[in-house]
């Protein structure tokens, strides 16, 4: 009888679990968008893309360092955000701080008189200790010394993410006759930084995708319309396509837009594909939690809120690679087993 209590109890919180909303089914949206990311944190350093944004009122394309596990209440918040506006011909972006423990602080500040959807474009956000900048190819668009960025003090993950917030006040009314719509990347470069200089550690141009170095996200969260696909994140001609489509038409069958563009940063020259890159080509879409250390079901919200955002929105949870209401499920259904063979005579 004492396993059959146990599991009766097990059965009892998974129940109200799953009866508070805490876990929010991976996979249930009628619209699809995507989020890449490297697992591997680095704590400061210079990180740079080469991106055309998409154009529509209501979505996003963005770029950011995240401290995994900032969603949770018990750890103090810590994000430096490039988010490119898809309202108004995608003409503006915003560059973000957030830092917190309970109630959050943002630096939102909003930047226009650009293209970003026409043509590609280079960002970068260089990361120091107590300092933060943000640079439009090559040219600096915001310095944030002291403060919030002296806060900035844990290793950060890279992200690459495209979605449609549910915040019309932020980003536009929604129409998805618009879809479907794509992020395209030409490239992306890391720096480590060590003695007052930036280091290149690798530099991705996305003649495939690497698998040992990006995992792709297939969770979602409270604020966003969409749920994340990893089919939605292809790799094709040499440029990253993050995708936003209707459920059920998931992928890219088109061909990228050319970057007439510059090929490298001011700092290094194109290199070959994915140099640098780790041997392990294993897909993995598990994100290492800064928390416990261990490969574990990721739990994040992607990308930031901004400050008008409500409560429920900054606390959505979201799934990692392990479909957990699956998992959820299955043990519920084995707590049920358990409690009818230990009442057998």
């Amino acid at each position: 009888m004492r396993r059959g209590v146990f599991s009766l109890k097990l059965f009892t919180l998974l129940a109200s679990i799953i009866g508070a909303g805490w876990l929010t089914p991976a996979q249930a949206k009628p619209y699809k968008g995507a989020e890449i990311f490297v697992a591997d944190p680095q704590l400061y350093g210079k990180f740079v893309i080469r991106m055309q944004a998409a154009k529509g009122s209501g979505v996003i394309s963005n770029f950011f360092l995240w401290k995994d596990g900032s969603e949770m209440e018990s750890i103090f918040w810590e994000e430096v955000d490039v988010e490119v506006f898809g309202k108004n011909n995608a003409t503006s972006w915003q560059s973000n701080i957030i830092t917190g423990l309970g109630s959050k602080d943002y630096s939102e500040d909003v930047h226009g008189d650009g293209n970003f959807a026409d043509q590609y474009h280079t960002f970068t956000i260089e990361w120091t200790p107590n300092q933060v900048r943000w640079l439009v190819d090559g040219k600096v668009a915001r310095t944030t010394a002291g403060g919030q960025a002296g806060d900035l003090v844990s290793p950060a993950q890279v992200r690459l993410n495209f979605w449609p917030p549910d915040n019309t006040a932020w980003v536009g009314p929604w129409n998805d006759n618009i879809l479907p719509l794509h992020m395209f990347v030409n490239w992306v470069e890391l720096y480590s930084y060590s003695n007052g200089q930036f280091e290149l550690e690798w530099r991705d141009d996305f003649d495939y995708f690497d698998n040992g170095r990006w995992g792709k996200a297939d969770w979602t969260f409270a604020e966003n319309r969409a749920d994340f696909s990893p089919n939605n994140a292809i790799v094709k001609n040499g440029y990253l396509i993050l995708a936003m489509t209707r459920e059920g038409q998931e992928g890219y069958n088109g061909t990228p837009p050319t970057d007439n563009g510059p090929i490298a940063s001011s700092s290094t020259a194109r290199s070959s594909s994915s140099s640098a890159a780790s041997s392990n080509q294993t897909q993995s879409s598990i994100a290492v939690s800064s928390s416990s250390q261990a490969q574990s079901s990721s739990v994040t919200v992607a990308s930031s809120l901004p400050a008008s955002s409500s409560s429920s929105a900054d606390s959505g949870v979201s799934l990692g690679a392990f479909n957990l209401w699956g998992l959820t499920w299955l043990l519920m259904l084995w707590a049920v087993a358990k409690v009818s063979k230990s009442r057998k005579p």
